[in-house]
């Protein structure tokens, strides 16, 4: 959907840039899924009424690490979008180090990772797969839609923060429902 939409607004060339944050989203993707993956054993491991302290610990202490790893690389990105997106600029085209650098600064985004991981080891499948499927399906292709009609390519590289902002929404709720009643009735 991404790739047909920026060849009509931008050729090959908004192709080439998107290529350029898709592969840095891969590393960074890779970063948040580390650390999904880090906390799956312990926080299934005290899956038990006696344990929830524990999945709470863990569930505060992914979340702050990611939306801190989000922040470091936000402004790292932004900070260096242009010598970034000249690297992988071997032809050395200025519009493609434009449109690239431009789009990293929109891009990325990456807490929703652990909210599904967090609540598929807490066992609640049903509400990982719902983050799953709204951020990498049901939300984002209406949304590319959409918001490349309204923004152009500019539209595009909003997509996957807008999307990732909504459902972060749900995931927040997902997380936290239930926390408050589960606090008042252990005191």
């Amino acid at each position: 959907v991404f790739n047909f939409l920026i060849l009509k607004l931008n050729g090959n060339t908004g192709v080439a840039a998107y290529g350029i944050l898709a592969n840095i989203a891969l590393v960074l993707t890779s970063v948040f899924t580390g650390i999904a993956q880090g906390i799956q054993p312990i926080v299934s491991r005290h899956a038990d009424a006696k344990g929830k302290h524990v999945q709470n610990s863990i569930r505060k202490y992914a979340l702050i690490t990611s939306l801190l790893l989000s922040l470091v690389s936000y402004i790292t990105i932004s900070l260096f979008s242009v010598p970034i997106a000249e690297a992988f600029n071997k032809a050395d085209d200025p519009l493609l180090t434009t449109i690239a650098s431009g789009g990293m600064r929109i891009y990325f985004a990456g807490v929703n990772i652990i909210a599904s991981a967090f609540l598929c080891s807490c066992d609640k499948p049903k509400l990982a797969f719902v983050i799953s499927v709204l951020r990498g399906f049901i939300l984002i292709i209406p949304a590319a839609w959409i918001l490349s009609s309204l923004f152009g390519l500019t539209g595009i590289w909003l997509t996957v923060p807008v999307t990732e902002a909504i459902v972060c929404l749900f995931s927040f709720l997902f997380l936290f429902r239930g926390t408050h009643t589960q606090i008042v009735q252990s005191t």
